[in-house]
């Protein structure tokens, strides 16, 4: 499943504002759809922070994501000295904050400060980052994305945090799915 690892050390810090996550999506001159985003969380100096993923499951479609490993516990000088145990690259793949498959499709996540979304609908359960595996690997459009998000209880992963999705396909249709009192609203 994972074909290659890149890990980037973190960059100097946003703002001492706290975070900001940012994601657009425009055309350029030609018609072709662009997205940008900025990341910006910061974790303990010791932990690599940013990870390009690429994924290539055979059922599935390939993506490249990026992951923020400041989420994800690793013992100081993990991986990134090459000779430490990397068992914990399994979960590379469920730590994306976004990404794009090889059919167009853009997923991104951006937190809110509100009320965590915990939906009891009796659905499979899933966090922000497993919601993003499964757009990335499954939905070729926003369309498919949509029906994803549909068949799952979004359950937010921090207390005191809420979060939304952009999302775009090659076509240039670009939807934004967040919660409202638990119920998932696509704008």
């Amino acid at each position: 499943l994972l074909k290659k690892l890149l890990i980037l050390d973190r960059l100097p810090g946003p703002s001492s504002i706290g975070g900001g996550c940012s994601i657009f999506m425009a055309r350029n001159k030609k018609g072709h759809v662009l997205v940008g985003r900025n990341l910006d969380f910061r974790h303990k100096p010791h932990n690599p922070s940013v990870l390009m993923l690429r994924t290539a499951p055979e059922k599935d479609y390939a993506s490249l994501s990026m992951a923020d490993l400041g989420f994800m516990p690793l013992p100081k000088g993990s991986l990134s000295d090459g000779t430490s145990d990397i068992s914990a690259a399994v979960m590379f793949p469920y730590l994306a904050l976004d990404g794009m498959n090889d059919r167009g499709l853009f997923i991104g996540v951006m937190q809110l400060k509100f009320p965590p979304t915990r939906q009891e609908t009796g659905k499979t359960k899933v966090t922000t980052t497993v919601m993003i595996r499964a757009v990335l690997d499954k939905a070729a459009t926003v369309e498919d994305a949509i029906e994803i998000f549909q068949s799952y209880d979004m359950q937010s992963p921090v207390p005191n945090n809420d979060y939304h999705f952009l999302i775009a396909d090659r076509s240039g249709r670009s939807v934004v799915i967040e919660y409202v009192d638990n119920l998932m609203k696509v704008i």
